[in-house]
């Protein structure tokens, strides 16, 4: 038992509700104009699949950041044991009376980024002195052309269906033909596939061919 105080914790809430105002110190405190409303939020993939117009069933969001995200939304709540065994929570929407799921790898441009600060010295060089972008220094060098090297981006662990935190990524199909520019669009290869992977997957669970709208939703890795 936690022994907090129930009268210490907010109210709960939906989305989308005024919740109270802030006050006059606040508000001067952060430069804000006075009558500024609180408004209760959401989950960030929930968030932003609201603003990619997700809102029927049927329809998801692929958003890459971070981590690559699909958020399919339901119009009842799934509580099976596909779910359960698949690692597919099910929770409140930011719209009322909807409800989703997330199925998600955890290196989407957290892998690239692992690329960037460890092998890529001469393209910071370069974006440096051209005053560009280091990702589009490294995108304008790779190799045009689908390689045969296979990634397993599990370098923190690996996300749904699985979640095993033990998992460990692999770089599979190198010879002495490879260079910094194949190893590149193999990263963008299977931020590519693994999305399609994570939506046959879901798909085996709930049965339902979703569209899916792919909206890219920069994270702080992108």
């Amino acid at each position: 038992e936690a022994k907090v105080n129930i009268d210490l914790l907010p109210e709960v809430k939906p989305s989308a509700e005024i919740v109270g105002e802030i006050n006059t110190a606040i508000s001067d405190e952060l430069g804000l104009e006075k009558g500024v409303y609180g408004v209760t939020g959401g989950h960030d993939q929930a968030c932003g699949a609201f603003g990619a117009g997700i809102t029927e069933e049927g329809t998801a969001m692929n958003a890459t950041g971070t981590s690559d995200v699909i958020t399919p939304i339901f119009n009842k709540i799934y509580l099976t044991g596909g779910m359960l065994n698949n690692n597919y929570p099910c929770y409140p929407y930011v719209i009322g009376d909807k409800y989703m799921t997330i199925t998600f790898n955890l290196t989407g441009g957290l892998l690239l980024r692992w690329y960037r600060d460890n092998f890529c010295y001469e393209e910071k060089v370069a974006a440096e002195r051209e005053g560009r972008n280091i990702y589009d220094v490294i995108t304008g060098r790779m190799h045009p052309r689908p390689v045969s090297i296979f990634i397993l981006p599990h370098f923190v662990g690996s996300g749904t269906p699985f979640l095993d935190s033990n998992s460990k990524g692999a770089v599979l199909g190198l010879d002495l033909e490879t260079n910094k520019a194949k190893i590149a669009r193999a990263i963008l290869e299977v931020n590519l596939y693994l999305p399609l992977l994570l939506l046959v997957f879901f798909q085996t669970t709930f049965y339902v061919l979703y569209q899916m709208p792919l909206f890219l939703l920069p994270g702080n890795n992108l």
